[in-house]
């Protein structure tokens, strides 16, 4: 089951619905791809009752297969419902390896040659009690994924992530909200998966926005099997869930390293004329050369720098060990956050009086500034030279933010850094009264001579502030790093997705909006700005409050936001087992 939050960045409808006939259109076979056609059963399973709910599946899974489907999903705990408890799973709703009450199911995949992932409540061989995915295979055997997240009627996931290789394409199975964090999505395509399967209970709004980013940020295709249909859950009193709204999605990564996950099929049982049990259908190509560990072409898993990482292993908001804070955090606190979205001119001082005119006219105060990437100027800075901040047009911005009361104004710089250094792109802070600082990237472009130490941070009277360039934001363990080291706030100034899609997209956030506003699931606020867009996002307790956007191409360039550090300091992240680290290349 999904944590509930909510997006405000765009008035996204409540769906897009593919009919499915129409949802899969065939494609002619290539020498250069695999054509694999997936399936989402799109049920409604009926609480505590597994006879029936294994019949549908059957049911619904030989159907799938007699319309061509090559890997068909369910959804999470289809077997079951989801509001069980464990006295049930332990008396009559647990299955057992080898599973033999879903002889059903594996029999199909075997006489079809395909897969079939569906979600299980599953007794192991000690007698804990697991929410699971059980994969069935041709070949007759099974493979089981165990849920990372709590499952409300037993423990935490005990299983390495793993890819199963088939004729289709490398297989992963991460379930439902153990999406929300990326860690597990992301040790998946470090193992090689092209697609990924995901059983679901998740309903509301929302989840697109981090699907996209996840398929986009490991360049994999990510297929997620909801459920519809209304439960009441009395295990803790009373509470009534509605999933009509609950979305199945088949995502594909972005074509560019600048464009976002692509939505190629969504369906919402709320916008069909008629609720009713559904197989929906998708097909989709895996390139041949990536299957078997062949290469991912993401350039957020090719130049990841797991030597930035070391945060991960600490031993911090882990909550098998409590959830226990990093110390010496400034107090709580609000703090005035502010995004300037605007195109630079070729005249780097009048680029500074823009800044100033802007903010002089807007009559506002705040903390923070998050300006553009290469706000001031594109061309290189000889920052080798230690006169060159108390020359035009740094003294005059470092004047400004003097004057104005900021405490950190980020931006970006071409520096050469010494005599002969190539030149590259790195972070600049302004802090009143002291020297700008400079920071060169975590994860530069080319993805060649890194400097792999980890993200900056900086402690101002209510918050910790980390600052990165938003190409490294695009890196989701850059957010998580800062967020183990206590950060409240992350501030990125960012070229990427200078000019977003006009119009807007109807069914997710144009890339990167989508993937920073997924990292404030991990316990931050977000800021950050580029030449056509910036963006704050406030968080609190994984749910998104406000989000507020400036938009330069409708003259309305500047927003500010306050945001509280009482409101993330109880984060939500992930707890690690050594095989976690070791996959992710922490140590």
């Amino acid at each position: 089951m999904r944590t509930s939050f909510r997006f405000a960045l765009l008035l996204l409808p409540l769906a897009l619905l593919l009919p499915p006939s129409l949802a899969a259109q065939p494609r002619r076979p290539s020498p250069d791809s695999v054509t694999v056609r997936v399936a989402m059963l799109h049920m409604a399973p009926v609480l505590g009752k597994i006879t029936p709910n294994v019949d549908t599946l059957a049911a619904m899974t030989a159907r799938a297969f007699a319309e061509g489907a090559d890997v068909v999903v369910g959804p999470e705990l289809a077997t079951t419902g989801f509001s069980i408890t464990a006295r049930q799973v332990r008396d009559s709703l647990g299955l057992r390896a080898p599973f033999t009450r879903l002889g059903a199911l594996r029999r199909l995949a075997m006489r079809h040659g395909g897969y079939v992932a569906l979600g299980i409540a599953e007794i192991a061989e000690d007698d804990s009690l697991y929410n699971s995915v059980v994969l069935f295979g041709p070949d007759g055997r099974h493979v089981v994924q165990r849920k990372r997240g709590a499952s409300g009627f037993g423990p935490r996931g005990d299983l390495p992530f793993t890819v199963v290789p088939t004729r289709f394409g490398d297989l992963g199975l991460v379930i439902c909200s153990d999406t929300y964090l990326p860690d597990w999505a992301r040790i998946l395509a470090l193992g090689g998966a092209d697609l990924v399967l995901s059983p679901a209970n998740w309903w509301g709004g929302g989840q697109l926005d981090v699907w996209t980013t996840r398929a986009h940020e490991n360049d994999f295709v990510f297929v997620v099997a909801n459920r519809w249909g209304a439960e009441e859950d009395t295990r803790y009193g009373s509470y009534y869930y509605d999933m009509n709204d609950a979305p199945s999605a088949v995502i594909a990564p972005g074509t560019r390293d600048d464009a976002g996950g692509q939505a190629l099929l969504v369906y919402r049982t709320e916008t069909a004329p008629e609720p009713s049990n559904v197989v929906l259908h998708r097909t989709v190509r895996i390139a041949r050369a990536r299957i078997g560990a062949g290469p991912n072409r993401a350039y957020t898993v090719r130049a990841r720098q797991p030597s930035a990482y070391a945060a991960l292993g600490d031993a911090y908001y882990r909550p098998d060990l409590g959830n226990k804070p990093v110390p010496g955090l400034p107090p709580e606190g609000s703090t005035r956050v502010a995004v300037l979205a605007f195109r630079p001119g070729g005249d780097a001082a009048g680029n500074v009086a823009r800044v100033r005119d802007e903010w002089t006219r807007a009559g506002a105060a705040a903390d923070v500034l998050v300006l553009p990437a290469r706000a001031v100027t594109a061309q290189p800075v000889d920052t080798s030279d230690p006169r060159w901040a108390a020359a035009a047009p740094w003294n005059a911005l470092q004047a400004f933010v003097d004057a104005s009361g900021f405490r950190l104004l980020a931006t970006t710089v071409f520096e050469r850094p010494a005599a002969g250094a190539p030149v590259r792109e790195s972070l600049l802070v302004f802090q009143p009264g002291r020297a700008p600082l400079l920071r060169a990237p975590i994860h530069p472009w080319p993805p060649a001579g890194a400097d792999p130490r980890e993200p900056l941070y900086l402690d101002l009277p209510h918050a910790r502030v980390g600052v990165v360039l938003g190409r490294d934001l695009l890196f989701p363990e850059t957010s998580l790093s800062l967020a183990k080291r206590g950060a409240d706030l992350v501030v990125a100034p960012a070229i990427e997705g200078v000019l977003p899609p006009r119009p807007l997209p109807a069914v997710a956030s144009p890339w990167p909006y989508n993937a920073w506003l997924a990292r404030t699931n991990d316990g931050l606020h977000v800021a950050a700005a580029n030449q056509g867009w910036g963006l704050i996002a406030r968080s609190g307790g994984g749910v998104i409050d406000t989000v507020a956007v400036a938009d330069a191409q409708a003259g309305a360039g500047l927003r500010i936001v306050e945001v509280n550090s009482a409101s993330v300091r109880a984060k939500f992240l992930n707890a690690y087992r050594p095989f976690d680290l070791r996959a992710l290349g922490v140590r």
